[in-house]
């Protein structure tokens, strides 16, 4: 995993080493040999040729000790090794504050070893983005070299304690900046837990629902390790078209390195790969609480429990206001449900197409197609349950709900679709599932929760205009919340929704949640837009229409940066 390949002047192998002594790593507590359990910090640290210079540490931490949404202190120093951890997750979102990062720890090459749960919300995937777009500034000369000079020039003169830098210290580093190296990213990819197969979920993000949960334009299942993420992100439709990098240009294909998995399949779930599992984050324990993550994460979005707090999160449903129909009404759908009759499951084949290549890929998915009729089957089935979470939304409130189950027998002859490989099924849709039996069954107790209100950009900042009466500026709040499409803008390439002529007074609306993780309003609409359930189930099998054919673009366009093909 230490090694990458850099090729001669002459074309041949210069033999497998790392060249670069400068390292970064950007890694939390899953970053372990699972040979021998050592972490990549130390295995690095050992190396002779390799001067650690710093950690830089994504959400839950570098000791992966911190809940979700909360970041431990900014810099810290490891004590084993001595290197300095950051805290990159205070960047999140920024490609800028990320770059002066990286500068000040003055690296040649950062390496990346994270291990992902296969879901776009989780923010490990955001993270690789926002590092491969710093990057870009840096390699690229983004920034100027008298802002770069200016910064550090700051920062040592305040460890120094003086009042402002001298020239010679200006001169110092405005010179190191200009024979400053490329910076190099080299990712240590490991296996996605829900395999590499199958795609689901809205793929595109609409203006003002772009987030640290919806970063990037893929599926909320994307089927991809984190290293095809890299080939993928590292082109100009990503990293040279984001609007944090001023120079366009992706990064050169020698800048970006993959150590590629070994007998890895896309088919394979996670006990295929007998590797120990290391948690994630403190609420994905387990490789099945990795398969519920994708679909029952949708419930942080409303007042039903996710099942925090216990010790089986996502793989536990329910509320206080909930009871046993909840199990029987999942377990009571027919497989395939969401594409409506059987004529037309099969005129639409599914848009899990698997990677062009070998003869056998062709055959599983001739075989794929055949026998599941185009689509996944449901994920698991639900039995009863009655749990009390120790924390979170519903602390210490008896809930009522449903447990996933989750099986791989073979001999299951009274459910014959639990046959298929547990990579291969409908995760992401089984949590809709759940969002339309909640619905069904508890329309008045149901409630979408809103989003966090981002801090907003100072040019929409602005006051209630005291000359108007009250009764007019409640009358202008009142259109903006009577308006579906009227929301919070989150990113600053976005056009902002509620700042127009004459609305000097408008207030901030806080999104739905469920629009932020989705990346648009469209399933939120589709459920609340029709009060009888078959309605509304139409009405979310014609927003999934939408998402197949936005399936269908992704994995075209993912093909060649695809490296494992069977």
């Amino acid at each position: 995993l230490l090694k990458t390949k850099k090729k001669s002047g002459s074309g041949r192998r210069d033999g497998d080493r790392m060249t670069m002594t400068r390292v970064g790593v950007f890694t939390n507590h899953t970053g372990v040999c699972p040979r021998t359990g050592r972490h990549v910090v130390d295995m690095l640290h050992a190396c002779a040729s390799v001067d650690v210079r710093a950690v830089f540490a994504p959400e839950h931490g570098f000791r992966g000790e911190k809940q979700a949404g909360h970041a431990p202190v900014a810099e810290t120093r490891d004590v084993r090794t001595g290197a300095r951890v950051v805290d990159a997750y205070q960047t999140r979102g920024d490609p800028a504050a990320l770059a002066r990062v990286i500068a000040r720890a003055d690296v040649d090459c950062v390496v990346f070893d994270v291990q992902d749960v296969g879901a776009r919300f989780y923010t490990y995937l955001s993270s690789l983005y926002d590092l491969l777009v710093a990057v870009a500034r840096l390699n690229h000369g983004s920034e100027s070299e008298s802002e770069w000079s200016t910064s550090e020039s700051e920062s040592e003169s305040a460890r120094r304690g003086d009042d402002a830098p001298t020239r010679a210290t200006f001169t110092k580093k405005k010179k190191h900046r200009r024979e400053r190296r490329r910076v190099r990213v080299v990712v240590l990819d490991r296996p996605n837990p829900l395999g590499g197969l199958v795609t689901e979920g809205p793929t595109a993000i609409e203006a003002g629902f772009g987030s640290f949960v919806a970063r990037v334009a893929v599926p909320i299942r994307h089927g991809m390790t984190l290293g095809e993420l890299a080939l993928l992100f590292n082109t100009s439709r990503f990293v040279g078209a984001d609007p944090d990098n001023p120079s366009r240009r992706a990064l050169d294909s020698d800048d970006v390195r993959v150590a590629r998995l070994k007998r890895w399949r896309r088919e394979m779930a996670w006990e295929d790969t007998r590797l120990p599992w290391v948690p994630p984050s403190p609420n994905v324990p387990s490789p099945t609480s990795a398969l519920a993550y994708v679909g029952t994460c949708l419930l942080e979005a409303t007042n039903a429990s996710e099942g925090r707090g216990t010790t089986t999160p996502f793989e536990l449903v329910g509320a206080p206001w909930a009871d046993a129909r909840l199990a029987r009404e999942m377990n009571r759908r027919e497989p395939n449900a969401l594409l409506g009759d059987e004529a037309t499951r099969r005129k639409k084949k599914w848009r899990n197409r698997f990677p062009r290549g070998s003869s056998s890929t062709r055959d599983t998915h001739t075989r794929w197609t055949r026998s599941m009729n185009a689509r996944p089957a449901p994920a698991c089935v639900w039995r009863e349950a009655h749990f009390t979470p120790s924390w979170g939304k519903e602390k210490d409130v008896p809930c009522v709900g449903a447990a996933a189950l989750f099986s791989r027998r073979d001999d299951d002859d009274y459910l014959p679709y639990i046959r298929a490989s547990v990579a291969s099924r409908a995760l992401f849709f089984e949590g809709v599932e759940v969002l339309l039996a909640l619905k069904k069954l508890y329309p008045r107790e149901f409630q979408w929760r809103e989003g966090p209100v981002p801090k907003p950009a100072p040019e929409f900042v602005s006051r209630p205009d005291t000359r108007r009466s009250r009764v007019e500026r409640a009358s202008a709040r009142a259109r903006v919340l009577a308006s579906p499409t009227k929301r919070w803008r989150s990113s600053r390439d976005a056009p902002h929704p509620l700042k127009k002529e004459g609305a000097a007074d408008y207030l901030p609306i806080r999104p739905h949640f469920i629009d932020l993780l989705t990346g648009s309003s469209g399933l939120r609409l589709a459920m609340d837009g029709a009060a009888d359930p078959e309605q509304r189930r139409l009405a979310v099998e014609r927003e999934g229409e939408k998402w197949e054919k936005q399936l269908l673009a992704f994995e075209k366009s993912r093909r060649d940066a695809l490296l494992y093909h069977d």
